[in-house]
Order: structure tokens, then C-alpha cells, then sequence
């Protein structure tokens, strides 16, 4: 059992590096594809589906296997404890020692297991960007071919712009004869406006001028009936 952890370490350290390699910034997507295309590759590939589920299956049994350690361990320890005639500091440190092994295999059971997804995830987005951009470069070069034709109909375009510019001119002319209309009937009617307020005003002050006069002549009145009414008590 000894061997086959060692096997899993040295795989969880060939995963680590696969990822940091395949993640360098310098190895363009291009190169990645023309690696993922070579004959070795291929080669490997055809089957690559039956080693990813087989890495996939004995990774799994190993992360089981170190839970199921570190449970037997844990449960042997507390058995233990419990009688402590039979409890020393060496056994403890036999069961700690057994414990930190199943711990130590969890991580790296569970760790390679991981990257496992991650490697597959990778690779697929890399070459399904690499596809991408070959679609992207074989539309552009299509593109160019067609370029040709299009720039003989060019005066063909100019001339159904050109009317398309005068229908639109004309339109315009049609509107701006309408605002125009609509601004003579707006100055009229403002000065309409202005005239009714001039006579408004003129009829305001001359009823305020009107009803002053009435109040002047009132107030005369008012006086002099005091004055006849005071003249007859006074004799």
C-alpha cells in the first residue's frame, strides 16, 4: 500500500506541474493546439477517455480508502483512551503517527483527484479556443475574397444613397415650409395678444380713473350734507 501512495504522490506532482505548465502566459493557444494535433498525441488521445475514468475511478477508491484509515484510527485511538491500563505515550504516538499518514493520503487522494477535472477543463477550453480563432481567421479570409465584388457595386450604392439623400432632402424641405407657416401664425396670434392686452390695460386705467373721480365727488357730497345737517344745531 506503501507503493501505491507514492505512485499517487508522484502522479498529484506530475498534475501540479501539467497545470502550472499548461497556464504559462508565453505558450500561445496556437502552439497548444499544434501540440494537441501532433501524431503522439493522437495516439494517446484515441484512449483518453479510458484513462481519465480510470484515474478517476482509483482516485476515488484511494479518498475513500484514507477516510475509512482515519476513521478506523480515530475510532481506535478513543477505544484507547478509554482504558488507560493500556494507554502510553508510545502507543499514542503510534496511532498519531498512523493518523497523520491517513490524513496526509486524504489530502493527496482528494487533491489529485481535483486536478484531474481541472487538467480536462483546461485542455477542452484550450482547444476549443484554438477552434475558434481558426473559424474566426477562415471567415476573415473569406471575407477578403468577397471584398472585391462588393467594391464594384460601390457606385451602384452611391447612386441609391444619393436618392435616398434626395428624398430625404426634400422631406425636409416639406417640414421646414411647415414650421415656417406655423411660426407667422404664432407671431400673429402674439400680436393679437399684445394689441387686446394694450386695450385692456388702456380700459383698466381709465375705469380706475373713472372710479376715482366718483369716490372724489362722493366724499364732496359726504361733506357737504355733514355741513348742512351741523349748520341748523349750531344756530
Amino acid at each position: 500500500m506503501k507503493l501505491v501512495w507514492t505512485l499517487a504522490a508522484g502522479f498529484l506532482y506530475c498534475e501540479v506541474f501539467s497545470v502550472v505548465f499548461l497556464l504559462l502566459p508565453f505558450i500561445s493557444v496556437k502552439r497548444w493546439n499544434a501540440v494537441f494535433n501532433s501524431r503522439a498525441v493522437r495516439i494517446v488521445s484515441s484512449n483518453a477517455s479510458f484513462y481519465f475514468n480510470a484515474c478517476i475511478v482509483l482516485l476515488t477508491a484511494l479518498f475513500f480508502e484514507s477516510i475509512r484509515k482515519i476513521w478506523t484510527h480515530s475510532a481506535a485511538l478513543s477505544e484507547l483512551k478509554r482504558h488507560p491500563e493500556d494507554f502510553n505515550t508510545e502507543t499514542e504516538t503510534i496511532f498519531l503517527k498512523r493518523m497523520f499518514k491517513a490524513q496526509r493520503n486524504l489530502y493527496i487522494s482528494a487533491l489529485s483527484l481535483f486536478l484531474c477535472f481541472v487538467i480536462h477543463r483546461l485542455t477542452k477550453l484550450i482547444a476549443d479556443q484554438a477552434s475558434m480563432l481558426a473559424d474566426q481567421q477562415a471567415a476573415s479570409e473569406a471575407l477578403n475574397c468577397r471584398s472585391p465584388p462588393s467594391a464594384s457595386l460601390a457606385p451602384g450604392n452611391q447612386i441609391v444613397s444619393s436618392r435616398q439623400s434626395l428624398t430625404r432632402s426634400g422631406s425636409l424641405e416639406e417640414e421646414i415650409a411647415e414650421l415656417k407657416a406655423q411660426i407667422e401664425i404664432t407671431i400673429e396670434e402674439k400680436r393679437l395678444a399684445g394689441s387686446d392686452l394694450r386695450e385692456a390695460r388702456t380700459l383698466v386705467a381709465q375705469l380706475t380713473k373713472d372710479y376715482a373721480e366718483i369716490v372724489a365727488k362722493h366724499d364732496a357730497l359726504k361733506l357737504e350734507l355733514q355741513s348742512r345737517l351741523s349748520a341748523p344745531t349750531g344756530q
